[in-house]
């Protein structure tokens, strides 16, 4: 019970102006915030990042925190929060570089392709990851293969479809790759 008075005080002092009085707080809370994030995020930088971001927000929020409520509590959810935008920021940033380079006019390797079993079945995609794909993502990423430097345009003009539909075809067929992939697909 007196932590919780100690800590109380402490928020006081922040809040009379006392900045000295919050390096308390994160001190007492920074090894627990640290390997929170580090659960959620998986890479040490990354948490070290989240948190102190999150130790910021708490900081700069602290007007609005709840006298009487956890200060733990409440500085947990402003991590988790955090931990989930750079989880949304990574996502985005992954799904755009494929998207980014193909609208830049990048081209792809055509060394990276080869005819694998099946339709239209390209860049080094072995039998199992093709049969992953549906008809329309093997030809749109035979397309992109085929074509090196094809706009996505001249894909949905090609293809008879929407920017928004080749857009959404090559999204799963990197989705569904990448998960084949990254469980081991296709090693002995």
């Amino acid at each position: 019970m007196e932590a919780a008075i100690t800590e109380a005080e402490t928020i006081s002092q922040v809040l009379a102006g006392d900045q000295e009085a919050y390096g308390l707080l994160v001190q007492a809370h920074q090894a627990y915030l640290y390997q929170l994030c580090l659960a959620v995020l998986a890479h040490p930088q990354d948490a070290e990042e989240a948190a102190q971001v999150a130790f910021i927000k708490a900081h700069r929020a602290l007007g609005r925190f709840r006298q009487g409520a956890s200060f733990r509590t409440w500085l947990t959810r402003i991590a988790i929060n955090q931990c989930k935008d750079q989880l949304r920021q990574r996502r985005r940033q992954r799904a755009l570089s494929l998207d980014a380079m193909l609208e830049q006019g990048a081209s792809l390797p055509s060394a990276l392709v080869q005819d694998a079993p099946g339709p239209a079945a390209p860049a080094l995609l072995l039998p199992e990851a093709a049969g992953l794909l549906s008809a329309s993502e093997r030809d749109i990423l035979a397309l992109v293969v085929d074509e090196e430097g094809i706009s996505y345009e001249a894909l949905a003009a090609r293809l008879s479809l929407s920017l928004d539909a080749v857009r959404g075809r090559l999204k799963r067929a990197r989705q569904k790759l990448k998960a084949f992939y990254s469980r081991g697909g296709g090693e002995p």
